[in-house]
């Protein structure tokens, strides 16, 4: 096996810190001896955790601190319908994690709104997300989806950038869409 100093420099040329001819192939425990890492039998501990945190892994693939294992659940469309002074608005909800999702509430033009529903892994849908008066300014430009996840029942959130657009009939702002800002925060 190679010293330090010796490692180092085959790495600076570009060669392979451990040859063929190296005793031991770098292959040691901390006491110098030669150890073959692939051939531990399956009832070793190093084996057996490995293997729990595999099997953990393959059941909840969330990774606390890192975002891009976070479900993603999201709005993709939004739909407006008004009615005097007042609007509803649809948003059609799709799960793109590979579990089941909870819906939790919605955020949206400055009112809170419970969902309480269910969408299965890939599942689209739509619920009415806002139901009230237009507002008289584009104040409230930030919506947010809570939703948990029902096999682990972690809470997470999607952010959305809200654009209105302006009736010039009685001068007031209805949502027309609501554009996904990533990545998914963990609540």
């Amino acid at each position: 096996m190679p010293g330090f100093f010796e490692g180092l420099k085959r790495l600076v040329n570009g060669e392979p810190v451990y040859k063929e001819n190296d005793q031991n192939k770098g292959w040691a425990d901390q006491e110098g001896r030669e150890k073959d890492f692939a051939r531990q039998t399956p009832d070793t501990p190093q084996n057996e955790q490995h293997q729990a945190q595999q099997s953990a892994k393959s059941k909840n693939s969330v990774v606390k601190g890192n975002s891009s294992t976070f479900p993603v659940v999201v709005v993709k469309r939004t739909r407006t319908q008004l009615s005097g002074n007042n609007q509803n608005v649809y948003c059609s909800i799709i799960n793109r994690f590979s579990e089941p999702v909870e819906l939790e509430d919605v955020h949206l033009a400055g009112s809170s709104r419970r969902l309480g529903g269910y969408l299965r892994a890939g599942e689209e849908r739509e619920w009415l997300c806002y139901s009230g008066p237009r507002s008289k300014q584009e104040s409230d430009k930030v919506a947010t989806l809570d939703y948990k996840v029902e096999e682990t029942g972690d809470y997470f959130q999607s952010i959305y950038d809200v654009e209105y657009q302006f009736e010039q009939a009685d001068q007031t702002y209805s949502v027309e869409e609501l554009h996904w800002r990533s990545p998914i925060r963990d609540i």
